[in-house]
């Protein structure tokens, strides 16, 4: 903060985590359950929906990667990356084409055997206006902001009578990992080996800071070299604007039939 005072702050106790929020709350995470004591000025609930329930699921239940899941012919297929790669935008644009959200910004990585499965999370999606008010016109402005310092909106679930999310688990057949890349001039999607996925999907998370202040990184690796071994995992690298979006449709749709553009690595 400005004042200097900390925006987060993380304490543990036995099984117990703390987190301090500035201007919202505390945050008391335990196996049980969370519980929430406000002491500020802003709303919890977009901390609450993203970083601590990632921190719950991370602490007693399993690996939470950073990134949206869309379902596409019966599996789902996650799109990750960093703040600023275009996952909201890549997966709004493909949602208005057809595509059900079964995840929004977090992917829990439900195991099932020797594979992993997708549930459907919150019906909600948050995407930014330069593109949200070209998919969804002028009623993107009714739409509420995720905080209120930034113009990032809160899309419904039926957006004109269409329902936006799936309702029901799916298995988890393929990543991509986010490149954005302003001078690309075509959309391309790379084969990564188990290896390198590894190395990607380590640094794939939300709340990197506290797994590794929390000593989760070693038990969360074990799990992603599962995923690696059975999921096949990309690099898609693409420009900005609509005609990307485009591109980035088309290479997803060679990728998934068995002919991804570029070379394997």
């Amino acid at each position: 903060m400005s004042d200097g005072t900390p925006q987060l702050q993380l304490f543990r106790q036995n099984d117990d985590v703390v987190l301090r929020v500035a201007r919202a709350g505390t945050f008391l995470i335990r196996r049980s359950g969370i519980q929430f004591a406000s002491s500020g000025d802003i709303s919890p609930v977009p901390y609450l929906l993203g970083r601590v329930f990632a921190l719950w699921l991370e602490l007693f239940h399993m690996p939470v990667l950073h990134g949206a899941t869309l379902l596409i012919n019966g599996g789902a297929h996650g799109f990750l990356g960093h703040s600023g790669a275009g996952k909201s935008t890549l997966t709004g644009y493909l949602n208005n084409e057809g595509y059900p959200l079964i995840t929004d910004d977090l992917t829990p990585l439900e195991a099932e055997g020797s594979r992993f499965r997708i549930q459907p999370g919150i019906p909600i999606s948050r995407m930014w206006p330069e593109f949200g008010r070209q998919f969804y016109g002028e009623a993107f402005t009714s739409f509420s902001k995720v905080h209120p310092e930034i113009e990032k909106r809160r899309v419904p679930a039926v957006v004109q009578g269409r329902p936006r999310f799936a309702e029901a688990p799916a298995p988890l057949q393929s990543l991509f990992l986010l490149e954005r890349d302003p001078t690309c001039p075509q959309a391309a999607v790379v084969a990564l080996s188990p290896a390198q996925a590894l190395v990607q999907l380590a640094n794939a998370s939300s709340i990197f800071l506290e797994i590794n202040a929390l000593g989760l990184q070693a038990k969360r690796l074990k799990t992603l070299a599962r995923v690696v071994e059975n999921t096949n995992v990309y690099q898609l690298r693409y420009g900005n604007g609509m005609a990307a979006l485009s591109q980035v449709k088309t290479q997803i749709a060679s990728c998934l039939s068995g002919s991804p553009t570029g070379a394997s690595v």
